[in-house]
């Protein structure tokens, strides 16, 4: 069922866009507007809010863990370049 609501909303999107292109913009306009609340009913129906939130709580965390272990890594390759480079001189 989600997968049919999604190849709707992308149907009818693309036909928004050909009536956009042979210049017919009162049924582009419809069209569009049948895409808003097509995407307006697949977001209740199918997204929890609390779910996102979450996501984006774990995103933060994803990212701070990311730049400190990229932050280490980076400190770590200095030193060892730098000591490579003292016994090379």
């Amino acid at each position: 069922e989600l997968l049919e609501k999604r190849k709707d909303i992308i149907k009818t999107a693309r036909e928004a866009r050909l009536c956009e292109g042979i210049s017919n913009i009162d049924d582009a306009f419809e069209k569009w507007y049948k895409v808003s609340n097509l995407i307006d009913v697949f977001e209740t129906q199918y997204f929890d809010p609390t779910k996102i939130q979450w996501a984006k709580k774990q995103g933060l965390f994803h990212f701070s863990l990311t730049f400190v272990i990229g932050l280490v890594t980076g400190i770590i390759t200095s030193i060892v370049a730098n000591i490579i480079i003292e016994k090379l001189l």
